[in-house]
């Protein structure tokens, strides 16, 4: 798969042995949400990143995988984190975003303690 771009943003594709070398094999765990968990990594330029690494027993799937990266792929805003790329490879969805040093946008807003609970009504 080549690189995407939509309304002049290009979307890098990574492979997944350079995501592999960036977070030295998924060595350093800094979150986790419905997709999967989030690594800290730095790319051969020295840029760090945010590696978002779908899980096989993620609630959300492949539909979810390519909504996030065609819409992230298609805008830039100040306010949001811009997506750098993607990786398609040997069943791998994985994101990459870079790396935000002062924690997540749930830990600014309610203190790193909080925890958002969910409650379906079906």
């Amino acid at each position: 798969m080549d690189d995407l771009c939509f309304k002049s943003i290009c979307t890098q594709n990574f492979t997944l042995q350079c995501l592999e070398i960036a977070t030295r094999k998924y060595d350093t765990l800094i979150g986790e949400g419905g997709f999967g968990f989030v690594y800290r990594g730095t790319l051969p330029d020295g840029q760090e990143v945010a590696v978002k690494v779908g899980s096989a027993t993620s609630t959300q799937g492949t539909r979810e995988f390519e909504n996030e990266l065609n819409l992230l792929s298609a805008i830039r805003h100040e306010n949001l984190v811009p997506l750098l790329g993607y990786c398609c490879e040997n069943d791998q969805q994985i994101l990459v975003y870079p790396f935000m040093s002062n924690g997540s946008l749930q830990d600014r807003l309610y203190g790193s303690r909080f925890i958002v609970q969910y409650q379906y009504y079906g």
